[in-house]
Formats: C-alpha cells, sequence, structure tokens
C-alpha cells in the first residue's frame, strides 16, 4: 500500500471515528436531517475506505500473479536441466503454488466483496 492510500485511509479513519462521537450527542436526537446527514457522510467515507483497499488489494493480486508467472517459467526452465538444480525445483514450484492459490483465494473474495 502506497503512502498516499496510507495516509487517506489514517484520514477517513479518524473522521469516521470523531463522526460516530459526534453522534452520541443528545443534540442529534431531536434533530435527525442533521444526524441523516451526519450518517449519508459516514456511509459515504465507509465507502470510499472500501475502495481504497480493495484497489489496493487489486494492485497487490495483480503484481503477485505476475511475479508468479515468471517464477513459473523459472521453474519450467530449472526442470530442464540436470543435476542438483533439478531437484529444488520442486521445492521452488510449492512455493510458487502456494502463492498461486492465495492470488485466487484473494481474487475471488475481492470479487464477492468479502475484502
Amino acid at each position: 500500500m502506497n503512502t498516499e492510500a496510507m495516509n487517506a485511509l489514517k484520514q477517513i479513519r479518524e473522521t469516521t471515528n470523531a463522526l460516530q462521537q459526534e453522534l452520541n450527542n443528545l443534540y442529534y436526537t431531536d434533530h435527525d436531517d442533521d444526524r441523516k446527514l451526519l450518517e449519508a457522510i459516514l456511509n459515504n467515507l465507509f465507502d470510499q475506505e472500501d475502495l481504497i483497499i480493495n484497489n489496493t488489494l487489486q494492485t497487490i493480486v495483480n503484481k503477485l500473479k505476475k511475479d508468479n508467472l515468471k517464477l513459473q517459467a523459472l521453474i519450467d526452465k530449472m526442470n530442464t536441466e540436470t543435476g542438483e538444480i533439478a531437484k529444488v525445483s520442486t521445492i521452488v514450484k510449492k512455493a510458487s503454488d502456494i502463492i498461486a492459490a492465495l492470488v485466487k483465494i484473494t481474487t475471488v473474495a475481492v470479487s464477492a466483496g468479502l475484502l
């Protein structure tokens, strides 16, 4: 996650915390329109927070997928070799398979709105 995204998330969190505390003020019991406005702002900020997180996750997934494809190509090259290096390919392939599983699970979770 880049610095700008982290700063935005931090500011959103501070703002939503302040707004949630403000909603505890008894003033909003009798001022329904004001309460609804604050709630709408909160919902908007939560939506923006979700977008930042989901876009960041998608960027990470895309990079993992791309880098893992490079790793798989190196494993394929390793498999064509003989001797000790060929034995190591099964160890590296295991790591690559786990990364591929992480990419798949994360992609499905992001698509389903779980992350």
